[in-house]
């Protein structure tokens, strides 16, 4: 979703399914059609979620310039977890950005189970 020019907004919606309270980070890499970063956008940490909640997180980034075309977002988000096995996910949807200005995923995201 693309709010104004030359910002651009991704909403990941994240729930925790452990036992335990996690604050979540990561970044969204945002690929061209030929594989090479367009964009890298950190995701915006929150307050953190606890045992069954799920929240809205934002990856902002100002001054992206994308051209109209098909593009690849990898969507990174890291849970921490015990210090010894921490866990990351990551999954990846393709998009077009469009002559209005708007991102529009090919498909959703699916939730993957650890």
């Amino acid at each position: 979703d693309v709010a104004q020019p030359d910002r651009l907004d991704v909403a990941v919606t994240i729930r925790n399914d452990g036992n335990v309270h996690i604050a979540p980070e990561g970044a969204v890499v945002v690929r061209d059609a030929q594989g090479w970063i367009a964009a890298t956008v950190p995701l915006h940490r929150g307050w953190g979620l606890l045992p069954n909640e799920e929240d809205l997180y934002h990856a902002i980034g100002h001054g992206i310039h994308l051209t109209p075309g098909r593009y690849t977002l990898e969507v990174t988000v890291l849970c921490g977890g015990d210090l010894r096995h921490p866990i990351t996910v990551t999954q990846s949807v393709d998009a077009v950005f469009t002559e209005t200005g708007t991102l529009d995923l090919l498909k959703p995201l699916l939730p993957r189970r650890q």
